[in-house]
């Protein structure tokens, strides 16, 4: 009996661990892309460019509050 889990799982099924790590490995640049996306959206929220029309603000942002000068 194998006393190492990790072992033991790779011996049951190394074809099967091999498509996970594979999986895993492809997935990356997604997971990536995905971060850099919502990172991408909320600068323009926070600096203001999504808004700048002005256009979305009144569906948006029905309520307004004042934010102190300092944060």
């Amino acid at each position: 009996m194998e006393r190492d889990p990790v072992r033991f799982v790779w011996r049951a099924a190394p074809g099967l661990n091999a498509a996970l790590i594979l999986l895993a490995a492809a997935s990356v640049p997604g997971v990536w892309l995905l971060l850099e996306l919502v990172r991408a959206a909320v600068d323009d929220a926070a600096i203001g460019l999504a808004f700048a029309g002005g256009a979305g603000r009144a569906r948006l942002l029905r309520i307004a509050l004042q934010l102190p000068e300092r944060i």
